[in-house]
């Protein structure tokens, strides 16, 4: 290769590396990924994934994420301090669509950390789901101003959390309920003027 072809490649790989870095949609998937669940045991799979998404993570600045959705399946049972890394680098202000499904085998649920939703992240929100994990931390999380789509999937939520939530999310338009068994009575506030749709 000619130096001249040598620099060409440079700048392209670097450019390409300046993109990446703030590149919008986060999907992280086996599929996403390319890993071959059929390839390997239960353990290589999942060391195998959480190599990936700690290097995706460490790769990109952050900046500029509106969509981020993680989907855990088929690795069970991840260490909750690999998925709140991984959510602290991808949940910034701007961000608009969050995605968090977990896959469990065992009695203990991943527990979503509020703490995420900072005051400024809250503001830009517009989907958020959540699946296979708990959410006990819904009272507190203040003001989702922007919150149009809501879908809660098997988390761990009681009703009265739930109804805390859904009160500071006067926007939203479409609420979706499933094995939410913690909940014994769903009450929904007055105050969601736009809802449109709930679906259980």
């Amino acid at each position: 290769m000619s130096l001249r072809d040598a620099a060409r490649a440079a700048c392209v790989s670097h450019g390409f590396l300046r993109s990446w870095r703030c590149f919008p949609n986060l999907i992280i998937s086996i599929g996403s990924l390319g890993i071959n669940e059929n390839a390997s045991d239960d353990d290589e799979i999942k060391r195998d994934f959480i190599c990936r998404v700690n290097q995706i993570m460490q790769n990109h600045s952050g900046m500029g994420v509106k969509t981020l959705i993680i989907q855990t399946y088929p690795c069970s049972n991840l260490h909750p301090c690999y998925v709140d890394r991984w959510l602290r680098s991808a949940i910034t202000p701007g961000i608009r669509e969050i995605k968090v499904s977990m896959f469990e085998c065992g009695e203990i649920k991943y527990n979503f950390p509020g703490s995420l939703l900072s005051s400024e992240i809250r503001s830009s929100i517009q989907t958020f789901l959540l699946a296979e994990c708990s959410f006990h931390c819904a009272a507190q999380v203040g003001c989702m101003s922007s919150l149009t789509n809501l879908d809660l999937r098997s988390v761990n939520i009681t009703g009265e959390e739930l109804y805390s939530f859904l009160s500071n999310s006067c926007a939203l338009e479409q609420f979706r309920l499933c094995n939410c068994n913690d909940i014994i009575c769903l009450k929904i506030p007055c105050l969601l003027q736009k809802l449109d749709i709930l679906d259980d």
